[in-house]
């Protein structure tokens, strides 16, 4: 009586299991059980007791599945994205704020950065004074003074500046 592939290669599995051999490879017709060999046989869930299937692996990688990609990805945002997002909000923000005087958020609460004598601001200015994000959590040194009445911060008495209210210029006025 001649059994179907499948059929035979469930029974061939079943009789292997446990015994840390290997299966017979799909039998063409006449090969009978003395087919090529394949990989071990698992047993349960893949070998990851209780927790499903073991994730997908990327040939050539050395496994890792997604979870390594998820890392590799991270990594990316570390290394790429942190000192891009430094490099704008410390050189690209502190050139615009010596350009016009202001920044968006600036803009939006109507105020402006000059010098002590009302004058624009140097771009090297703009820069010294965005340099306490570097600080990390110490950034609050950087605003020590307001919490004691003074209205400017400790890198804008360095490089001489202030925020003042921007006045608005009314062409209707004229």
């Amino acid at each position: 009586m001649a059994r179907c592939r499948n059929e035979r290669r469930t029974a061939d599995h079943r009789r292997l299991r446990g015994k840390g051999r290997t299966a017979p490879d799909r039998a063409g017709p006449g090969e009978g059980e003395g087919g090529a060999r394949r990989s071990p046989v698992r047993r349960g869930g893949g070998g990851r007791a209780g927790r499903g299937p073991e994730p997908a692996r990327h040939p050539g990688r050395g496994g890792g599945g997604l979870r390594r990609d998820r890392l590799h990805a991270a990594g990316l945002l570390y290394t790429l994205g942190v000192p891009l997002a430094l490099a704008w909000s410390i050189v690209g923000l502190g050139l615009l704020e010596a350009w016009t005087g202001t920044t968006p958020g600036k803009r939006a609460m109507k105020l402006r950065v000059v010098t002590e004598a009302g004058l624009r601001i140097r771009p090297v200015a703009g820069i010294v004074r965005r340099l306490s994000l570097l600080l990390g959590p110490f950034v609050w040194l950087d605003w020590a003074p307001v919490v004691w009445g003074d209205r400017r911060r400790v890198l804008d008495h360095l490089v001489a500046t202030k925020v003042v209210n921007a006045q608005v210029n009314d062409v209707s006025a004229r």
